[in-house]
């Protein structure tokens, strides 16, 4: 089995409102609407935009037993210090991490 390797340059990035995007980019939100136009949610990575309210939540659970919509792992897995995944692949995706100010680390995952 091969390692799971995580790479990021741990540089936050700002989180952006979908009024923030261009409009081409606003077309691949549509669901995002009312109110929640105005929520800080879009991050840009590498020449793309993505909703981190639409991602997987990572839970660390010692015990390893619920079932749900969290990504559920063990305190030592490389998840472990992130918020939330969103896969691409079955051995790849992307990891965030939200800080305080409306901000956000995205790290790349592959195996």
């Amino acid at each position: 089995m091969s390692q799971l390797e995580v790479r990021t340059n741990r540089h936050p990035r700002d989180l952006l409102m979908l009024d923030d995007l261009p409009v081409k980019a606003q077309s691949d939100f549509d669901y995002i609407e009312g109110d929640d136009r105005y929520m800080s949610r879009i991050v840009k990575f590498k020449g793309s935009y993505y909703d981190v309210f639409d991602t997987q939540m990572i839970s660390v659970d010692s015990v390893h037993t619920r079932i749900g919509w969290a990504m559920t792992v063990t305190e030592d897995h490389p998840f472990a210090k992130w918020d939330s995944v969103m896969s691409d692949s079955y051995f790849s995706g992307l990891l965030f991490k939200l800080t305080l100010d409306d901000r956000c680390v995205v790290g790349q995952y592959c195996s």
